[in-house]
C-alpha cells in the first residue's frame, strides 16, 4: 500500500515511465517481437503516420494514403474514422457522416503501427480532433444534418475508446470524442428531438461517472505498478525524481535494472486498460 503521498508519487512515477519509454525502454520494446506484434503492418502503419502529417495541409494526399490502408485492411473501421475526420475538417458533414457509418459497420478498430512500440506510433489520433471540432460547429449552426452526424460519432467515439493496440493516449482520444459529442448532441437534440435529448442527458451522466472512475483507477493502478518497478530496481525517491527530470542515474546497474523491468510496466498497463474499458457503459445504439 502506498501512503498518503500517493497522488504526488503517482504523478512523478508516470513522468518516469514516459521518460523511460521514450529512451532506453523504447529500445527494449522494439526488440520484443511479441508485444503488440499482431498490430504491426508496415503498409497500413506508414499510411496512418502519413495521414497525421498530411491531413491538414494536403488532404488529397491523406485520402490516397487511406485508400492504401483500406485496400490492405478492408475491415478496419479506424481508416474510415480518419477519412471522416478529414471530411469534417473540410466542413463536409454528409461525407463525414457516411464515413463514420461505414466505419461503425466494420468489425475492427485498429491503429496499425509500422513498428514497435505502439505508444511512439499513434500520431494519427490527433486527426480525430477534427470530428469534435466539426460537431461543435454544427451545434451552433443548427444544421439539419447534425443529428445523424452526432449519432454516428457517438458510436465511433465509444469504439475508439477500445482501439487496439490500447494505450493511455488512445483511450483518452476516445473519451474526448464521446464527451464532446454528448455536449454538442444534447444542444442539437434539445430543439430537434427533445426526447432524444433526455436520453442523451441520462447517458452523458452515466458516462461522466464512469470516466471519473476510470481516470482515478488508471492513475492509481499505473502509479502502483511503476512504484513496484522502482522498488524492485532499488531506486530511492531522490533517484526517481532525478529520472523524472531527465537527469541520468549515476548508478548504471540500477538504470539497467529499471530498463529491464519497464517491459513489465507496459504489459501490465495494457492489461489494466483493457480491464477498465471492459466496464464501459452501454448507450442507446449499443442496446
Amino acid at each position: 500500500m502506498l501512503k498518503k503521498s500517493l497522488p504526488l508519487i503517482a504523478f512523478v512515477l508516470l513522468a518516469v515511465a514516459g521518460y523511460l519509454w521514450a529512451t532506453r525502454g523504447s529500445e527494449m520494446l522494439r526488440m520484443n517481437s511479441a508485444l503488440d506484434q499482431q498490430y504491426v503492418d508496415t503498409t497500413v502503419g506508414e499510411a496512418f503516420r502519413g495521414v497525421s502529417e498530411t491531413a491538414n495541409v494536403e488532404p488529397s494526399k491523406a485520402r490516397e494514403l487511406l485508400k492504401k490502408a483500406e485496400e490492405a485492411k478492408p475491415e478496419n473501421g479506424y481508416t474510415d474514422y480518419l477519412r471522416a475526420a478529414i471530411a469534417a475538417k473540410e466542413g463536409d458533414t454528409a461525407a463525414a457522416t457516411k464515413s463514420l457509418l461505414a466505419g461503425n459497420e466494420k468489425k475492427d478498430v485498429i491503429h496499425y503501427i509500422p513498428e514497435l512500440p505502439a505508444h511512439e506510433n499513434e500520431s494519427s489520433l490527433s486527426v480525430l480532433r477534427g470530428l469534435s471540432a466539426h460537431g461543435e460547429k454544427l451545434s451552433k449552426d443548427n444544421s439539419a444534418e447534425a443529428g445523424e452526424y452526432y449519432t454516428a460519432l457517438q458510436v465511433a467515439g465509444y469504439r475508439v475508446i477500445r482501439l487496439e493496440p490500447i494505450t493511455t493516449l488512445s483511450v483518452a482520444a476516445g473519451l474526448s470524442l464521446v464527451n464532446q459529442v454528448y455536449t454538442d448532441g444534447i444542444k442539437h437534440f434539445a430543439k430537434a428531438s427533445p426526447e432524444t435529448a433526455k436520453v442523451w442527458e441520462k447517458e452523458q451522466a452515466t458516462f461522466k461517472t464512469w470516466s471519473k472512475d476510470y481516470r482515478e483507477k488508471q492513475s492509481v493502478q499505473l502509479g502502483n505498478v511503476i512504484y513496484e518497478v522502482g522498488k524492485e530496481a532499488g531506486l530511492t525517491k531522490e533517484e526517481i525524481s532525478d529520472v523524472a527530470i531527465r537527469k541520468p542515474l549515476a548508478d548504471e546497474a540500477k538504470q539497467a535494472k529499471v530498463d529491464e523491468l519497464m517491459l513489465q510496466v507496459v504489459v501490465k498497463e495494457q492489461k489494466m486498460l483493457r480491464e477498465l474499458v471492459s466496464t464501459l457503459p452501454k448507450f442507446t445504439a449499443s442496446k
